[in-house]
């Protein structure tokens, strides 16, 4: 079954505004989820282990040095979910948190099972040089009909600056941009986007997003990852055996 756009039921972008010293944040959809589809949340968030809700599983986060972002998936989900104030879901951390994230319901095209395939990560690549960023290559996918989920995160470290002009992008590799999110935080500045590229042949994956930095800085720090998940595989029905009479 090939994965494309047409797969995904909803998705959303949040909190808006953005999440500034909260000790925990609540992810919802604007619409209540379908029966059996898969969510997947792909967050900036605390730099060590937050507390998940249940039914959740953590798929990928930024190594060593952040870690700022976060990868969850809750496959077979009920309908009705991701009601905001009701049915919605909150993670948590000991500590005020800057938080981000970008939702995504996709329907059973997505194997419901085991869809991870391949994940990679990046550690901080800091300094005013900085011109473009990768999410560094994943190994080989065993299954052809994936989607590569990427997320790019730019973190300036010295004090709240909203003068900032910052972006992402253009993409490498035949990514495209599905969202973007600039954050004025007191303790710094922040920028998020998240893209995302189909295939439908086995191989690997990465992705390096273009810098627009309008005062690039050593106090720049950025990160990325990418996980790529696979879709629902056909069922081979093996033809049958005629015996011989």
């Amino acid at each position: 079954m090939a994965l494309s756009a047409a797969n995904v039921v909803q998705a959303k972008t949040g909190p808006l505004p953005p999440s500034s010293g909260a000790t925990s944040v609540e992810v919802s959809l604007d619409s209540p989820t379908q029966a059996g589809g898969t969510v997947t949340v792909e967050m900036c968030g605390p730099a060590t282990w937050p507390g998940m809700p249940d039914g959740w599983d953590y798929d990928v986060n930024a190594p060593a040095a952040g870690p700022f972002l976060w990868v969850f998936r809750r496959s077979g989900t009920a309908a009705g979910e991701g009601v905001a104030g009701s049915t919605a879901w909150t993670w948590s951390y000991i500590a005020p948190t800057n938080w981000m994230w970008r939702a995504t319901e996709w329907d059973t095209a997505l194997d419901p099972v085991s869809p991870l395939e391949v994940v990679a990560a990046a550690g901080a690549s800091s300094g005013a040089g900085v011109t473009s960023v990768s999410t560094t290559t994943t190994p080989v996918t065993n299954r052809a009909e994936v989607v590569a989920l990427a997320t790019h995160l730019w973190v300036y470290g010295a004090g709240a600056d909203p003068s900032r002009v910052f972006g992402f992008g253009p993409y490498t590799n035949g990514f495209a941009e599905r969202d973007e999110l600039r954050f004025n935080a007191t303790s710094g500045e922040y920028g998020i986007a998240w893209s995302w590229a189909f295939a439908q042949a086995t191989g690997t994956f990465e992705t390096s997003a273009t810098v627009s930095n309008s005062a690039p800085s050593a106090n720049d720090a950025y990160y990325a990852l990418i996980a790529v998940y696979a879709a629902t595989q056909p069922v081979v029905v093996p033809a049958p055996t005629i015996m011989a009479s």
